[in-house]
């Protein structure tokens, strides 16, 4: 019962946290300005700790059911977020981020976690490595895939000439650009180690390994935004093709999620 009360603060915590950005955002409130980053902040920790207060009472990594995962994805795209706004200094797009972070957390608490799953593979502590990391890349993608609309979002802005409430609150579009990249950075790195762990571990004790649909896509996943890194950083492509190119990746993650759901075995 304690956890479920906690699970429901977590996702009030985040609405008050989103309502602190959108006041940001639509009327830039200096005290909003002042307390959106701490407050939300402060809140990732006391997420951070109930995870790890429930990963300790049950002695497993914190994804042993489906509102576990939820609410560890919510952390993730707040981690990732919370980066970007330290490295580039703008708390003017949290709103955005917010957006989903929030509706995750409220279906975390309505779906009432219980204890989860029992797996001893939940015990495994490169399990738990693997999977987290893979989570947390996959926020990164989410993420960069956020500020990519919002980098085409005012690119066309500029283009037509529309200026307006968006194109007043937010950042330059080669602030846009560095988190669109950033969050994808981020997401390569950590699927980059889970990826790693997987081959390592996984690899030797489950059979069909290398024929899994889920290693498969994964695959695909890993190279379509590697492709996109190299382009920006070797390549040196400008910011609207690569903006496309990590929208059009998170595009294949969210069919891939799809299909290893529904038609694909794995």
């Amino acid at each position: 019962t304690s956890l479920k009360l906690v699970a429901a603060l977590l996702a009030a915590l985040y609405f008050l946290a989103g309502i602190n950005y959108a006041v940001l955002f639509f009327r830039g409130a200096s005290v909003s300005r002042r307390t959106a980053t701490p407050f939300l902040l402060s809140v990732a920790v006391l997420h951070l700790a109930a995870v790890g207060v429930r990963s300790s009472l049950y002695e497993r990594c914190p994804l042993g059911d489906f509102p576990e995962v939820l609410s560890l994805l919510a952390l993730s795209l707040v981690a990732v977020y919370l980066v970007l706004e330290f490295r580039q200094r703008t708390p003017y797009t949290g709103v955005f981020l917010l957006a989903l972070v929030v509706p995750i957390m409220i279906a975390s608490a309505a779906l009432q976690p219980g204890a989860g799953s029992d797996s001893p593979l939940l015990r495994t502590m490169w399990f738990g490595f693997h999977t987290t990391l893979a989570l947390l890349g996959y926020a990164g993608f989410a993420v960069s895939a956020v500020y990519a609309f919002m980098f085409l979002l005012l690119h066309r802005a500029l283009k037509r000439q529309t200026f307006g409430l968006i194109f007043d609150r937010l950042p330059p579009l080669d602030v846009l650009a560095r988190m669109t990249e950033g969050a994808a950075v981020i997401g390569f790195l950590a699927l980059t180690i889970a990826s790693a762990i997987g081959i390592i571990w996984g690899s030797r004790l489950i059979s069909g390994f290398w024929s899994d649909p889920k290693i498969l896509l994964t695959f695909v996943i890993w190279g379509v935004y590697g492709a996109g890194i190299l382009a920006r950083y070797r390549l040196r492509w400008s910011s609207r093709p690569i903006a496309v190119l990590f929208l059009t990746g998170f595009l294949v993650v969210v069919i891939s999620v799809v299909m290893l759901n529904t038609i694909l075995r794995t």
